[in-house]
């Protein structure tokens, strides 16, 4: 009993970091989003699925997301927007959890990059859309467990683990791919860092490339398969179904918009008014310390040239990772509003990459670039969290607005028509 006890107390010891993380960012999801989770504040898409029970999953068969229909008819296409909305929040905490294991992300690190996620506008948006909020966040925990699994793939059994979870993710929501593909970076960038041999790094990565080209084909194959047996059409007017159409052409035209994107993103008004309480320049301060502590790690780096060169490489293309829909759903424009940043659920995890870098050795400057990033990463969530509030409270008025609109035009119905009967 007693080395049972022994034993308790050191999994508890180990595991604290996780159990803070879950509780901190639990909590701040419920008190943000409360609006949300009590007043039932959805967008119009979530109005025409329904908001308490789905007249049928055709949609999500015509878009390829037949684990989405899956999901919905394990509760026979009921929704509870209440309990939905809570089990999103606590399934994206499992996420953060998985990230920060992979980037190798403790203590106040791990809180402040797991409340960045928590109350990032991309996961607030998500929220409103009550009929799948839930399987959303999950298929973002199963594209986060399969970098996970491939980035620790010392076990051969993980190739087949991370398979398997890119496929579920897939299968609910295509964009949720590009969040794998910019924590597998990610992964690489740190191990480049660690000076580890690129033989075999080269040799593990093309392994896994392999792996998603798997996981990519088993996919579509599934898709058509419940659709001839559904028999549903593919919707043609999704952007993800340009994949057939893609060639190096439309590619090297595509990547310049996904640059572009990324800087439109982080410092303009064109997805998020970032203007708003200056987040622009809480950005541009969280980037400048970023790019700091990059320098500082290149600096260690400059006398293995291969390294350095490969490490710059993988770096550069973060842009391209996290907006990578731009170049796979080429032929349609990343939209403006909620929809947009729906489709890039990965531009919060630049933030816990730069977390990621901030060394924790006792020199001055390192010292005061960790100072300056946990002040703007506070002062970064303390926007998005007024941000939130201000949606929320957006929502609240336009759904006060058109209950009265459906008021007026209900007793203008019942003074002037009858029914069949000549009643009122």
């Amino acid at each position: 009993m007693k080395n049972f006890g022994t034993k308790t107390r050191a999994w508890f010891k180990d595991t604290k970091d996780a159990w803070i993380t879950l509780f901190i960012t639990n909590l701040a999801g419920v008190i943000i989003y409360w609006p949300l989770i009590t007043q039932i504040l959805p967008n119009p898409d979530s109005i025409w699925n329904g908001l308490y029970q789905k007249m049928s999953d055709y949609w999500e068969i015509a878009l390829s997301r037949f684990g989405l229909s899956w999901l919905d008819s394990l509760r026979n296409f009921k929704l509870y927007p209440t309990i939905d909305t809570l089990l999103a929040i606590f399934l994206v905490s499992l996420a953060i959890l998985v990230i920060g294991r992979l980037l190798k992300l403790s203590g106040w690190k791990l809180w402040l990059g797991g409340l960045v996620i928590m109350l990032t506008p991309c996961f607030m948006d998500s929220l409103t859309y009550y009929h799948c909020s839930d399987a959303y966040a999950l298929s973002f925990l199963f594209a986060s467990l399969a970098a996970y699994f491939w980035s620790h793939s010392e076990k051969k059994l993980n190739y087949l683990w991370g398979c398997l979870f890119l496929v579920g993710s897939l299968s609910i929501y295509q964009a949720y791919f590009f969040v794998t593909i910019t924590l597998l970076l990610f992964n690489a960038i740190k191990e480049l860092e660690e000076n580890k041999e690129i033989k075999q790094l080269i040799k593990k990565y093309l392994l896994i490339l392999i792996m998603i080209i798997v996981a990519a084909l088993v996919y579509l194959g599934l898709a058509k398969i419940v659709q001839m047996v559904a028999n549903v059409k593919t919707y043609t007017g999704n952007g993800f179904s340009s994949l057939s159409e893609l060639d190096l052409n439309s590619v090297l035209k595509a990547i310049p918009k996904a640059y572009k994107s990324f800087g439109y993103y982080y410092f303009s008004n064109y997805y998020l008014r970032n203007t708003y309480y200056g987040r622009w320049i809480i950005n541009t301060v969280i980037f400048l310390i970023g790019i700091i502590n990059l320098f500082m790690i290149g600096i260690k780096l400059k006398k293995d040239r291969a390294h350095l060169f490969l490490w710059l490489l993988a770096i550069g293309l973060i842009p391209l990772a996290i907006f990578g829909v731009s170049v796979v759903a080429f032929s349609n424009t990343i939209e403006v509003g909620p929809t947009g940043i729906l489709m890039v659920p990965g531009v919060s995890l630049i933030y816990l990459f730069f977390l990621s870098k901030v060394s924790i050795k006792k020199t001055k400057l390192i010292y005061v670039t960790k100072i300056v990033m946990i002040v703007s990463l506070s002062a970064l969530i303390i926007n998005f969290s007024l941000f939130a509030r201000l949606f929320q409270n957006v929502q609240s008025r336009s759904k006060q607005l058109y209950l009265e609109e459906v008021t007026l035009v209900e007793k203008y119905l019942n003074d002037h028509y009858t029914d069949l009967h000549g009643r009122k």
